[in-house]
């Protein structure tokens, strides 16, 4: 192959490349030759190129606050880059540099100070018992931290200058609370996942006795896996 020949051919590739990823970040269900036309010009499936680069393919499906989801793929960004749901290990919502709110996989999400008022309202008094409260704050921020991720970490500033506690304090509140709400959101698919590959696993043993099976099943009612009535059913099940 000549010259001309092998540069012909490496702008055909890149067009053909460039199309098949546009169609997996605008979640389009690829034929089996495409797919197999993808991984011969990325050498890798496509799961693995969405893995090396999030952000190339993350195409947005819905908006909490400040973070944005991509259900598709299980992808969400954070300004300019994006992260796997499973890369998310915690976040809090920091006020003046004390924590108001924090959560993450296997915690949910916890009052750490002050309090919410429902749902993504207001939170009032963003510091601990122990320091006088005040009616100016000098940042509001939430601290992200990652799994197996360099950075480790990464801040999304809502105040980084002295603000008063008025109606724009309300204001830039409620966008801290709802974006708190969808790494809510990311946890609850992480857990439900965790669930159902326990639940998965545990009907697929086939060497357990009924009782063993019935801790198991117990011990995960206990812990809040699985719900009193998911208990109560597979009980029944066994039993008879």
């Amino acid at each position: 192959m000549g010259l001309w020949d092998s540069v012909k051919k490496g702008a055909s590739d890149f067009s053909q490349l460039s199309t098949l990823q546009n169609k997996v970040k605008n979640n389009e269900v690829l034929t089996v030759d495409e797919i197999e036309e993808f991984e011969r010009l990325t050498k890798g499936s496509i799961e693995e190129s969405i893995r090396k680069n999030p952000t190339k393919y993350f195409k947005k499906s819905n908006k909490y606050g400040q973070v944005e989801i991509d259900d598709e793929k299980r992808l969400f960004k954070i300004g300019l880059t994006a992260y796997h749901f499973d890369d998310l290990n915690s976040y809090e919502l920091l006020e003046n540099g004390s924590a108001i709110t924090s959560g993450g996989l296997g915690v949910g999400r916890a009052i750490v100070g002050g309090v919410l008022l429902g749902g993504v309202g207001a939170v009032l008094g963003g510091v601990t018992k122990k320091k006088k409260q005040t009616n100016f704050v000098e940042s509001l921020k939430i601290l992200v931290t990652f799994k197996n991720k360099k950075p480790v970490s990464t801040t999304i500033d809502f105040i980084k200058k002295k603000q008063k506690k008025d109606k724009k304090y309300e204001s830039i509140l409620l966008t801290a609370q709802e974006t708190l709400a969808g790494f809510d959101y990311i946890i609850n698919v992480l857990e439900n996942d965790k669930h159902g590959e326990i639940v998965g696993n545990i009907s697929g043993s086939n060497n357990l006795s009924v009782a063993d099976e019935l801790r198991k099943y117990k011990e995960l009612a206990d812990d809040g896996i699985i719900t009193i009535e998911e208990f109560e059913s597979k009980k029944k099940e066994l039993l008879e």
